[in-house]
């Protein structure tokens, strides 16, 4: 009887003894048979955490380098960061378009188009247009000054002004010139134009521009992005480099546009 219970604890003992190791040898070279990868592949991809190396980071896992890993499929191939960089990246969009189309003087330049106006060309004939009985065009003589003009004197130059037109005197009477830049006037002449340019506020008259300071109005270069709407006698038409006919007046160049539905022209620089 003893015997039989000897043997019958010897048994059991070796059974435990099996179950022991099996445990060990799994913990060991599997952690735990599907733990984490499934097993055969956890994180090593073979049997172990140092065996079967070959499918490690490099085979299925996880891992940088993987076939389907993440760093193909999210840095390699798919990574918004490459997709962005190379392809759809809004800056390199945004740069190509600027520079295509906004960057440089084959159409836009500082939001400007390349010849220095803000408005789209738009040939349309030239009308002189016709300031009044009391409005000369550059070069005319009288014999006799209008007895309400006024003397000013600029860069000690003597002129006379009468409503928007400037004289000089000559040989036998005054000759009408371009208006001095710099010279002052009290009043403008009936019939101005105001136009903006940004900020700045321009009056326009028979192809001369001032601008307010103080108690008075300074003639002034005509500033470039000005829109007028009239054009006096004596502008001549020039062609720039885009082929495109311009008029030139008093030293200033302007482009035919349209602007609200109107002919119009803006003061653009030659090119």
């Amino acid at each position: 009887m003893k015997t039989r219970s000897y043997i019958f604890i010897l048994i059991i003992s070796l059974m435990i003894i099996g179950i022991i190791s099996e445990t060990s040898y799994a913990q060991r070279f599997g952690r735990g048979g599907f733990s984490r990868g499934g097993g055969g592949f956890d994180r090593g991809g073979g049997f172990g955490g140092n065996s079967m190396s070959g499918f490690d980071r490099g085979g299925m896992n996880g891992s940088r380098d993987g076939n389907f890993s993440n760093g193909n499929f999210n840095k390699g191939d798919f990574n918004n960061s490459d997709i962005n960089r190379d392809n759809f990246n809004n800056t390199d969009i945004n740069r190509n378009v600027q520079n295509n189309f906004y960057g440089n003087n084959n159409i836009y330049h500082n939001g400007a188009y390349g010849y220095g106006g803000y408005n789209a060309y738009a040939y349309h004939p030239y009308h002189p247009y016709a300031y009044g009985s009391s409005w000369y065009a550059p070069g005319a003589m009288l014999t006799t000054m209008y007895a309400s003009a006024v003397m000013l004197n600029v860069d000690n130059q003597s002129y006379y002004y009468n409503e928007g037109v400037f004289y000089q005197p000559t040989d036998g009477g005054y000759t009408v010139v371009n208006a001095p830049s710099g010279a002052e006037v009290t009043l403008l002449p009936s019939g101005y134009e105001a136009t903006n340019v940004g900020s700045e506020t321009y009056y326009y008259y028979g192809g001369t521009f001032y601008q307010e300071e103080g108690a008075g109005y300074y003639v002034v270069e005509a500033p470039v992005g000005a829109v007028i709407y009239n054009l006096p006698e004596g502008a001549t038409s020039v062609t720039n480099s885009s082929s495109q006919q311009l008029l030139q007046y008093g030293g200033a160049y302007f482009q035919p546009i349209t602007k609200d539905g109107q002919d119009a022209y803006e003061v653009v620089t030659m090119s």
